[in-house]
Parts: C-alpha cells; sequence; structure tokens
C-alpha cells in the first residue's frame, strides 16, 4: 500500500486525501490545526515552520504533496510557509533519504505578472508583480533543483462546491457596480485535487505544469452567463473608464492535457451550473 504524505490538508488537501484514500493509498495528513479530516485519514497535528514536525514521522513515504495555505496574504505570512516550513521539509526528505520520492508542490499561477492579457504556458516569462508571488517563484526553484523527482503545479484560481461567494452574492441580489473585464484563470476543486493525483503518479520528463480550465473568463461574463441561465438580477452596465486588473492574462493548460489528464469541468459553465443548482437557484424560463 502507497503511503502519502499531505502537509496542508485545507480544501484542496482534504480533497486530494479523499481521492487517494478511495484509490486504495494509506494517507498521512499533517495540518496545523485539527480538524475533520476525510474518513482513513492518519490525522498528524504540526506546524511545518518547527522541524520537529516532520522529525516525529517515522513511517516510509512514498509520495509527498505540499499545500499548504499561509495564515495571511503578507510577505512574511508567505515567507513563514514557504520559505521557512519548506526548508524544513526539504531538510527532512535529504536528511531520511527520502530526496528522490515524488515530491509534488502546488503553486500559483500569481507567478505570471503579465497585464496584456496574452496566453501563457509553462514557458512563458515569469516576473511576478508582487511580492507574494516572488516568494512562490522563489519556492517552486527550489523544490525543482534539490528534489530531483519533485514536480510543480502552478494553479488558477479554486472555485467550488465551498468556494461559491460570485453564487452567493448574486443570488443575494448583491452585484458590485463595477464588474471586472479583465481575464480570470480558475479550476474546480476536483480538478484541481485530480490533477495534483494525476501527476503525482505521472512517469514524464516535464516537471512544470499549469492548472487552468480551458477558458478564461471575466467575473462579468461569469455573471452575465449565469443571469441569463437562472433567475437573477442583470448585470449592471459596463462603466466605461473602468481598467483592468493589474494581472490580466490567459493561462493555457495544454501541458497538462497533453500528459493524459482530462477536465471534468472544462469551462466555468459546468462549474457555476453546479453550484447554481446547489445554491437552490431556479432556471430561468425561456
Amino acid at each position: 500500500m502507497p503511503t502519502l504524505l499531505i502537509v496542508g490538508c485545507g480544501t484542496l488537501g482534504s480533497s486530494v486525501a479523499e481521492l487517494r484514500i478511495h484509490a486504495g493509498d494509506r494517507v498521512l495528513g499533517l495540518t496545523r490545526h485539527p480538524r475533520e479530516l476525510p474518513n482513513g485519514t492518519v490525522p498528524l497535528l504540526g506546524d511545518v515552520t518547527k522541524p520537529e514536525c516532520f522529525a516525529n514521522i517515522m513511517e516510509s513515504v512514498d509520495h509527498v504533496v505540499y499545500c499548504v495555505g499561509p495564515s495571511g496574504r503578507d510577505v512574511s505570512a508567505y515567507r513563514s510557509v514557504f520559505d521557512l516550513g519548506l526548508s524544513n521539509l526539504l531538510d527532512w526528505l535529504i536528511a531520511t533519504s527520502r530526496r528522490k520520492s515524488r515530491l509534488l508542490f502546488v503553486s500559483s499561477t500569481s507567478v505570471y505578472g503579465q497585464t496584456d492579457g496574452q496566453w501563457v504556458d509553462e514557458q512563458s516569462e515569469t516576473s511576478p508583480r508582487d511580492a507574494t508571488a516572488q516568494v512562490l517563484l522563489e519556492a517552486e526553484q527550489r523544490v525543482l533543483s534539490i528534489c530531483p523527482n519533485s514536480v510543480v503545479l502552478r494553479l488558477a484560481g479554486i472555485y467550488g462546491p465551498s468556494r461559491k461567494s460570485l453564487v452567493e452574492r448574486a443570488a443575494a441580489g448583491l452585484l458590485p457596480g463595477q464588474l471586472g473585464d479583465h481575464f480570470v484563470n480558475r479550476m474546480y476543486l476536483l480538478d484541481c485535487a485530480r490533477a495534483v493525483e494525476h501527476l503525482l503518479h505521472l512517469d514524464a520528463a516535464e516537471r512544470l505544469f499549469i492548472g487552468a480550465d480551458d477558458e478564461p473568463a471575466s467575473q462579468r461574463t461569469v455573471l452575465t452567463w449565469l443571469s441569463e441561465h437562472f433567475d437573477l438580477p442583470p448585470v449592471p452596465a459596463r462603466d466605461p473608464v473602468q481598467h483592468c486588473a493589474p494581472n490580466h492574462k490567459r493561462c493555457r493548460n495544454t501541458q497538462l492535457c497533453q500528459s493524459g489528464f482530462y477536465l471534468k469541468y472544462p469551462t466555468f459553465r459546468q462549474g457555476y451550473t453546479e453550484l447554481a443548482h446547489a445554491a437552490g437557484l431556479l432556471p430561468r424560463k425561456r
């Protein structure tokens, strides 16, 4: 029975744990706080910023997923997780001769700083526009240089089923007066977890992948589509003086899909249809 260590059992980590337990793996879930983990997960309480949280893991580990969420959005919170915490994990892997185990590091498409709406892929320039994304990029480089069997997955924004604020706000009639028209890259939670699972067991030369759905779409596009298909208020008219957000790009998932992965939620339409039904929204009568 393969053993998987998931470092960080928040929404994504718990979803990966559930998939792998169902597949027959032994799953160790390292988390900072006691929480309800998927049935069958072996709970490990620990703080990644403290080396002893890894030193206490005695059993063999075949695969590791690092998907710890920082406690805040400031640089210090990111450094505590992706500098100090990651260093503690890498030191442990080296000290225990686990350096060649498959380590999957979950990063973010925020490492791309493009602002003109262009398509980006794994070969595109990474020029982070904020300090937290720079911390992530540095963490990626360390993982890839230290662990020869590591893979980095740059995930787009995760949504559904618990991350559904856009649908809830729309249902409550709380659409903002100004809606972003910049491209938003997103991926449904289940597809994010499936991508992690896929890359954990993929025999491939590529070590860097983008995780996103097939169709980047603005918040306005999503809300307009929802209002056309469900009983929701119409979307306010576009503000002629509105400007795009600093990060305005489209992330291409071609390399991930060519590796044999397929999306269950290829666009926002499939994902938000499910969220709309779960929220009790009624289909708009034609």
